[in-house]
């Protein structure tokens, strides 16, 4: 049926009844739409903050205990060593890997940190 359908009926009955089957269409699907976004965004901020218990499968990693004021200036002296070691040649691949176990839930732990390219910082509870 399209959007139209009930335009096409010539009885009361038959227009009411496609009305009805139309907008009863667009409140299905915009609420299947609300809850498949809303479950995806629920997921998402929950991996984003480390509240799953998921274990860090990467190799090599430096691990962070606690955050404090100097941790900005920490993530960005790791990233300017890697940048140089990059320039030298040393460093090849992948990012450096930095997990930081917080004392307190932060809901913005990964605004916290600046934008550090060649970092990847993954925050665990």
């Amino acid at each position: 049926a399209t959007s139209s359908a009930h335009t096409r009926e010539q009885s009361f009955y038959g227009r009411t009844l496609a009305l009805c089957l139309s907008l009863g269409g667009l409140v299905s699907y915009s609420v299947l739409t609300g809850t498949v976004s809303a479950s995806v965004r629920t997921h998402y901020e929950v991996m984003k903050l480390g509240r799953e218990r998921r274990p860090v499968l990467e190799s090599g990693h430096i691990v962070v205990a606690g955050e404090n004021a100097h941790l900005p200036a920490l993530l960005r002296q790791l990233d300017r060593s890697r940048a140089y070691a990059r320039l030298d040649g040393g460093v090849r691949g992948r990012q450096t890997v930095v997990v930081i176990v917080p004392d307190s839930s932060r809901a913005m732990m990964q605004a916290f940190h600046p934008k550090c390219p060649d970092l990847n910082v993954l925050v665990r509870r």
